[in-house]
């Protein structure tokens, strides 16, 4: 088999060439903002968002394993980082979470926390959406037919950072 027939074959799968078409298209701007950022001086902001991409990538390909292999990282201490969530079952329980997004913000896991002593909804927690910083201990539980994640004994921090 040449290449020739190799590519040809690999561009019978559709995926194959919807990322083909996206890599030529991200590449264009790519080259279109790097000039334009080096021209200013901000070079460097390519080589932070670089290793922030890497960061966001390494912790949303590691959560999903730890969700289907959760037993292997009970009581282990966890960090996450994102934006606060709150939900209300009708039965009254609440849970609080915060979400983790991949390297490109299109697909988020969230992770359910239980924050160490006596708190309450609102007063001790910030608005939805604001972005946390969660330090738990890795845990467990079964409801039904499910398996849910949660930090336990949690610490958490409202992040200060600027925002774009």
């Amino acid at each position: 088999m040449s290449n020739m027939e190799k590519l040809r074959f690999y561009f019978d799968f559709p995926f194959v060439r919807y990322a083909f078409i996206v890599g030529i298209l991200i590449a264009l701007c790519s080259s279109l903002l790097g000039v334009t950022l080096v021209l200013k001086r901000f070079s460097f902001i390519g080589d932070g968002l670089s290793h922030v991409a890497f960061g966001a990538m390494s912790l949303s390909a590691t959560l999903p394993v730890m969700i289907k292999k959760y037993a292997l990282y009970l009581g282990k201490t966890v960090k996450a980082k994102g934006p606060f969530s709150y939900f209300q079952e009708t039965d009254g329980r609440e849970f609080f979470a915060v979400l983790i997004s991949d390297a490109t913000a299109c697909c988020s896991q969230g992770i359910e926390f239980v924050l160490d002593g006596d708190h309450s909804y609102p007063a001790d927690y910030p608005a939805i959406g604001t972005d946390i910083t969660v330090v738990g201990k890795f845990n467990y539980y079964k409801e039904d037919y499910y398996t849910y994640c949660q930090l336990l004994d949690a610490d958490m921090e409202v992040d200060q950072s600027l925002s774009w």
